[in-house]
């Protein structure tokens, strides 16, 4: 089987360290820092260190690190569409929970002092 993508012809080592690089642009943009990143993943920083570094990682580890960071949609072609639908329900809950008006800050009233 042919395919027309360079990425089939880089060894999967190569692979891991582009994922890496990948992930520590992305890290370094957001102004994260590794102990950050491991503090949202729930791994260790040094496990945040060897993946930038392209040393290897479960699927499992990619998935939070990509959640910490807002990328999950570069996993959207391995998802299955009809899965991903929303309910009208969840829809719903999720529009409730979305401000709808900006709020100004209001001005305290002076208090009046009794007139006894």
């Amino acid at each position: 089987m042919f395919h027309a993508s360079p990425y089939y012809a880089l060894p999967d080592t190569e692979l891991l360290k582009r994922i890496g690089k990948f992930i520590k642009k992305t890290r370094l943009e957001l102004n994260i820092t590794q102990e950050d990143l491991a503090f949202k993943t729930g791994l260790e920083r040094t496990s945040i260190s060897y993946i930038e570094n392209g040393k290897g990682t479960s699927l499992l580890s990619l998935i939070q690190i990509f959640r910490a960071l807002g990328k999950l949609e570069l996993f959207a072609n391995i998802f299955d569409n009809s899965e991903t639908t929303i309910s009208p329900i969840m829809i719903a809950k999720l529009q409730k929970k979305q401000r709808k008006y900006a709020s100004s800050k209001k001005a305290e009233k002076p208090k009046k002092e009794p007139e006894w």
